[in-house]
């Protein structure tokens, strides 16, 4: 598997990856090859330190704009956290954040599972469902990979993304006029 870094000191071994963070905190982006708007993204994660460390899946990633989401472990002293980053203001939004930092374990690997599903996004962490959120505002890119922030290692083994085919649901008229339509645009583009 091939990876693109953005941001950050990172290393690869096929579908693993390792951020090093440095005493600024820095930060770490990777991009996938792999695309998703709707399915299920996992990896396993380990943070050097769970007081300063973020390790979190990074989704919706549009390369024009630079605009993405991450959800994972970590950020602003919280167990689990949804964010977005938003380029034009040059900073990451908060979308939600549940629990502690204190309630996970240094040097411990998490199973951590991202599902998108429509505007909604979940996490499970060891198969637990910890946070269950809309998303204030559409994916405008499909890129997946990783994000990472801190002053330690920030290690990913086992990177998934299974997709979900797209779904459509059509209302209309059950006419005789319709058939054509129906037949001729909806079906094909579907």
């Amino acid at each position: 598997m091939s990876w693109a870094t953005m941001d950050g000191n990172w290393s690869f071994k096929g579908r693993s990856a390792t951020c090093t963070g440095s005493q600024h905190g820095a930060v770490g982006i990777a991009l996938s090859p792999d695309t998703l708007r709707s399915g299920r993204i996992s990896a396993r994660v380990l943070l050097g330190d769970t007081n300063t460390d973020v390790g979190r899946i990074l989704f919706g990633y549009d390369a024009e704009s630079g605009r993405h989401f991450s959800v994972g472990l970590g950020g602003g002293g919280s167990a689990y956290t949804v964010d977005a980053f938003d380029p034009t203001q040059g900073r990451r939004e908060l979308i939600t954040r549940k629990g502690s930092a204190s309630q996970l374990e240094s040097n411990t690997w998490y199973d951590i599972e991202v599902q998108l599903r429509g505007g909604n996004v979940s996490l499970s962490v060891d198969g637990i469902l910890v946070i269950n959120q809309a998303l204030p505002d559409p994916l405008s890119g499909a890129q997946t990979g990783l994000f990472a922030s801190g002053h330690g290692e920030v290690r990913f083994d086992d990177f998934q993304v299974d997709g979900s085919p797209p779904k459509a649901f059509v209302v209309m008229k059950f006419e005789e006029t319709y058939d054509d339509l129906y037949r001729e645009v909806i079906r094909p583009v579907c």
